[in-house]
């Protein structure tokens, strides 16, 4: 069993990242999304409390997921057209980026708000300031620009998926779903 990638093709530890770092995002988008034009009361509470806690515990799987992409070896990619592979690089490069700001951000968003991040009761980080509203609605600000650029390099990334499914008929999808 291969856990470490090769020019040839991705480790066990690129695949298991990869794909609980694509499931964490999903489901942390679709919370967001949940409760961002529902008005305050308590439904809106226990989605973003949700949100936070599950934020807390999926963020140093992200993070691994940053510094894996950046510090593993890159297996060779296939061949395709030089400009579709620096889009190619610059999706996942943005993807990275995207899910460090997000990391950052929601939290600080938080924090700055005064407020400790509450893990589902199980445990709190305090916040180390006091409230300020500048830097709370700083952070926010950077958060939902960031989850809408994040959205957007999502989609070009699926788009790429299908690309090399269906008309390249290559093996990229089958690297990412099993090792060699």
């Amino acid at each position: 069993m291969q856990l470490a990638n090769t020019k040839a093709g991705y480790g066990w530890a690129s695949v298991a990242l990869h794909w609980l770092a694509a499931i964490a995002i999903v489901a942390m988008f679709l919370i967001g999304e949940q409760f961002e034009d529902l008005p305050r009361g308590p439904e809106k509470t226990a989605l973003m409390s949700l949100h936070i806690g599950l934020g807390v515990l999926v963020a140093p799987l992200l993070l691994a997921r940053v510094a894996a992409r950046f510090v593993q070896v890159k297996p060779e990619p296939l061949p395709q057209h030089r400009l579709l592979a620096l889009l190619s690089t610059a999706a996942h490069v943005g993807l990275a980026l995207a899910i460090v700001v997000l990391v950052i951000s929601g939290p600080l968003t938080v924090l700055s708000g005064g407020r400790a991040l509450n893990v589902f009761g199980w445990f709190q980080i305090p916040s180390p300031m006091a409230r300020n509203q500048e830097l709370h609605e700083i952070a926010e600000t950077v958060h939902v620009v960031t989850v809408k650029v994040m959205f957007a390099l999502v989609v070009v990334h699926v788009l790429g998926v299908v690309k090399h499914l269906v008309l390249d008929r290559d093996k990229t999808l089958l690297r990412m779903l099993r090792p060699e």
